[in-house]
């Protein structure tokens, strides 16, 4: 067996690299990145906007109703995602800062007339989805001293899908 001299050895380690480092990579002429595009047209955000009227004063009974419209806009939803939407209805009742819900009862209606039950109304359109709401003072009003109060009403309309 012969002994490799320095050089001999340093010669066949850069052949090594070499030959690896060739094996290993791609020939100047490969294309090896390519890129691609194409148009994305984002849809319309879907939006609801709502509307109170004034209310207006029955005496039905033994306690007075107020009456007032309640008119949610809806806008950009798929027709598809309509059949099976909803609007869930609620409203806060407020002597200043004071939540004063508890001391009345308040029902809604399709303008046709139709109860919605438990404040969750379905058929929805985009466009205007108007209801009644009725609200009318507990025996806990009068005694909470709310007769002549300015209060403020809010009606919130929650559009999502009917599961």
């Amino acid at each position: 067996m012969q002994k490799l001299g320095k050089k001999k050895i340093l010669g066949l380690l850069t052949a090594a690299a070499i030959v690896a480092t060739t094996v290993g990579s791609f020939a100047v002429w490969d294309t090896l990145t390519a890129t691609t595009s194409n148009k994305l047209t984002l849809a319309n955000p879907i939006t609801t906007t709502a509307a109170l009227a004034d209310f207006a004063e029955t005496n039905s009974g033994d306690y007075p109703v107020y009456e007032g419209a309640a008119t949610f806009n809806v806008a950009n939803v798929d027709t598809t995602k309509l059949t099976t939407g909803k609007i869930t209805l609620s409203t806060q009742i407020k002597d200043g800062a004071s939540d004063v819900s508890s001391d009345f009862d308040v029902t809604y209606e399709k303008k046709d007339g139709t109860a919605i039950a438990g404040g969750v109304a379905t058929g929805i359109t985009n466009g205007d989805n108007e209801y009644n709401v009725k609200v009318t003072p507990k025996d806990s009003a009068k005694t909470n001293n709310l007769g002549g109060k300015e209060l403020t009403v809010e009606i919130t309309g929650e559009l999502s899908a009917v599961k």
